[in-house]
């Protein structure tokens, strides 16, 4: 039996441990050391290299850890950085730095718990330490009781040390809680005379001169900060955010070109500015070129942060150009690498769900929820898989916890609202959108979901209400659609509807269809004329009584006024998408289909490029230019167009629906057609009956004849005109073996296709209505009038 080492071993073994622990301590303080010249040098990347080797030799060697969380917050990972202050701070519990700076940024990641113990324990070693005394007022101005507290101890800080950039920042979210605007734009500038260093403050600054409308002196000020700190990435990245709103996409991507330009200058890391130049790149259309940006930013590199981040960017794109097993394949490797990054948990959650795997979402979701249990994304997201997975209870909690979670933020509040339509409970939907209102005013999309609750409960008068607010806003089709759906909503049989169809145009629909309305609804078409010729002479710049009277013209068969008023709006007023569109319907209507074509062209490029212009107007005409290319059997093409501009919105609903009707009508493959359905899914209870009939006609092609029926049958009806709805209806009743409901339902779509409604399966209908050939010698069976 072995014995265990005695005496002159023992002391001998002891002692090499023991040296073995000064050399790494040594190594340890090499390597910190190293960091610190290589910090001075400039070289960054450098330090974090040896601050981190410094760490896995000795981890609680806290210079190193301070100086590392110094690193990183400078650049700025805020979330890493706190870590390692609080790391700092446990292993050098005296360290008023690490206490210091944890309490920052603690508070300004929202942990009021963590800004409250590290404000505490800073406070402990210096009482009269300005920032943790600043951190302590913040704390207190949140809760009521201790607010007025909260301001006289940010005045004394301010007292005592003028220049603490936080004192001021307390100060002024004081008068801006109490809507005193003025007052707090004054205290903006007097804090960015006492602190000119702090660029927070004029980020703060630059915000109030926005909200105050004075756009030009918010530029200035941000610029200012941006000259101040240039190696900020916090500052550079307010000014190209505020660029992209004020200025536009292509003023941002200048100015990012700037910004990563280098030249010498200090600046900050390029690589998050590159990642947002793709993202401008991609929603201006130019897919192929961002995603060609992103692979190669993120192809090459030693794994990190910022390259999974570029990489989950770029899965985003590719989910959205639909290439989602690529995607997926992203994401599984950005996740082999960080299991817990909450963005890419998300987006593979968000892939399985339009797959139709939402027990996959779940189990990611979940995994996400561990991370970060209130980030309101991540809730919505968990709510609709627990719908798909038909959990509608535990859907219901989590989306209205979204919502409380974004403080009734737009995105949360539609995700809400369409689950409670899905679930006929427009009362409910329509509180939680005029809540979304009060937090957002005049925000267009829900001014819209709000009209499209408003109809589905046939409040013609909140319809017109949301509508005018639509106006307001400054989404004038937006308004008009509005408009047209409350006018068929009181009018189910159509006709005043048909004729006002095409008479909803910029700038002020809403103004104009009143003095058309009555006469259109006596059937006084020429009366209605007679109106729009008076209002175009009264004011000859109007568009939008030009181009209804051009429509208006066109549907008298008056094609070649028509044309002239069109072409003349297009020549003079580039921006508006109505006049292209009109445009291009007269042509394609006359056989002109290649003109036709050649004016969406300049109409979209109008619409992304003229001053004025809007993205709005170019998917109106992108739209239109897929149906084209639908019209004429180029599906595939038709499809990659939809595939992008649901992308870009995946909230459009007749985008959705186009893309999910040609996938399921267009393709056979299994792929296509679970995609199409996880599309269309969102629209399938909506009382549209075009949504009805897409969702219907997918559920057939994937072989649920009885659930078809069930959507196709109310669609049908809803939509008598409809042939290729009663068509989809009849091949349903036909699989089910009603054979003389199916008749019935074939003769109505022929009807239809007889009176003009297209219907390219109308060979198919006549050879199932055809009477079935007889053998030699039958006989025929008795017809009407036959005698017995």
């Amino acid at each position: 039996m072995a014995s265990f080492p005695t005496g002159p071993l023992l002391l001998l073994l002891a002692a090499l441990g023991l040296g073995a622990c000064d050399g790494a301590g040594e190594r340890a303080r090499a390597h910190y050391e190293q960091a610190r010249a290589l910090l001075a040098a400039g070289d960054a990347a450098g330090a974090e290299a040896e601050f981190r080797a410094a760490l896995a030799l000795d981890g609680a060697h806290a210079g190193a850890r301070l100086a590392y969380a110094d690193l990183l917050r400078a650049r700025g990972e805020e979330a890493a950085a706190l870590r390692q202050y609080l790391r700092a701070a446990e292993a050098a519990p005296d360290s008023l730095p690490a206490w210091r700076a944890a309490a920052g940024l603690a508070l300004d990641a929202g942990d009021a718990a963590t800004a409250g113990e590290a404000a505490a324990q800073a406070l402990r070693i210096d009482p009269a330490d300005p920032e943790a005394r600043s951190v302590a007022a913040a704390l207190d101005l949140a809760r009521p009781e201790t607010r007025a507290r909260a301001v006289e101890a940010a005045r004394g800080v301010i007292r005592d040390a003028p220049g603490t950039g936080r004192a001021h920042r307390v100060l002024i979210a004081e008068r801006i809680e109490a809507g005193d605007a003025a007052g707090a734009l004054a205290l903006a500038g007097t804090a960015v005379a006492a602190a000119p260093a702090d660029g927070e403050l004029r980020l703060i600054q630059a915000g109030l001169r926005e909200r105050a409308g004075d756009v030009d002196g918010a530029e200035s000020a941000l610029r200012a900060a941006r000259a101040r700190a240039p190696a900020d990435p916090g500052t550079a990245g307010a000014l190209v955010s505020f660029l992209i709103r004020h200025r536009g996409p292509e003023a941002a991507i200048g100015e990012i070109d700037r910004i990563t330009a280098g030249g010498g200058t200090p600046a900050p890391d390029p690589r998050p500015f590159l990642r947002l130049r793709a993202g401008l790149v991609y929603d201006q259309g130019d897919q192929a070129g961002a995603i060609a940006a992103l692979r190669a930013l993120t192809g090459g590199g030693e794994p990190s942060g910022e390259r999974r981040a570029g990489q989950l960017t770029l899965a985003g794109m590719l989910a959205g150009t639909g290439a989602a097993a690529e995607a997926r394949r992203l994401l599984d490797g950005v996740l082999a690498e960080d299991p817990g990054l909450t963005g890419a948990l998300a987006l593979r959650a968000r892939l399985a769900i339009e797959a139709g795997d939402p027990g996959q979402a779940i189990r990611d979701l979940r995994a996400a929820e561990e991370r970060a249990p209130e980030d309101p994304e991540v809730m919505s997201l968990m709510a609709l898989a627990q719908e798909r997975a038909g959990n509608t209870g535990l859907a219901g909690e989590r989306f209205a916890r979204a919502v409380d979670l974004s403080r009734q933020a737009p995105g949360a509040s539609l995700a809400y609202a369409r689950f409670l339509m899905r679930g006929n409970q427009p009362g409910p939907a329509e509180s939680v959108i005029t809540a979304a209102l009060r937090a957002t005013p005049g925000d267009p999309d829900l001014l819209a979901m709000l009209g499209r609750i408003r109809v589905a409960r046939s409040d013609w008068s909140g319809a017109a209400e949301a509508a005018a607010g639509l106006a307001a806003a400054g989404a004038p089709e937006q308004a008009a659609a509005l408009e047209l759906a409350s006018l068929r909503g009181q009018d189910p049989g159509g006709r005043m509807a048909a004729l006002l169809e095409d008479l909803a145009e910029d700038p002020d629909p809403a103004a104009l269809l009143p003095r058309v309305r009555s006469r259109l609804a006596a059937g006084d078409a020429a009366g209605a004329r007679r109106a729009l010729e008076a209002a175009v002479a009264r004011d000859p710049a109007d568009p939008a009584a030009r181009l209804m009277l051009a429509a208006l013209a066109r549907g008298a068969g008056d094609a070649a006024t028509a044309e002239r008023l069109a072409r003349a709006l297009t020549l003079e007023r580039p921006e508006l998408a109505r006049g292209w569109l009109e445009l291009a319907d007269l042509l394609r209507a006359e056989g002109r289909e290649a003109e036709a074509d050649r004016v969406l062209a300049e109409g979209i490029a109008a619409a992304e490029e003229a001053p004025g212009g809007t993205a709005e107007g170019a998917t109106l005409l992108l739209v239109a230019r897929a149906a084209a290319l639908e019209r004429r059997g180029e599906t595939e093409a038709a499809i990659a167009l939809y595939e992008r501009l649901h992308a870009r919105d995946p909230a459009a609903a007749v985008i959705a629906n186009n893309l999910a009707s040609l996938l399921s009508t267009a393709r056979a493959d299994d792929e296509s057609l679970a995609r199409a359905e996880a599309i269309a899914r969102d629209l399938a209870d909506t009382a549209v009956p075009a949504f009805q009939d897409t969702y219907g006609w997918i559920l057939f092609r994937r072989g649920d004849a009885a659930g078809a029926l069930a959507r196709l049958a109310p669609a049908a009806e809803a939509d008598p005109g409809d042939a290729r709805t009663w068509f989809h209806r009849a091949e349903a009743e036909h699989a089910l073996g009603r054979a003389e409901a199916a008749r019935a339902s074939y003769a109505r779509a022929l009807a239809a296709a007889e009176a003009g409604a297209p219907l390219p399966e109308i060979a198919t209908v006549r050879a199932r209505l055809a009477p079935p050939p007889t053998s030699p010698g039958a006989t025929p069976p008795a017809g009407p009038g036959s005698g017995g």
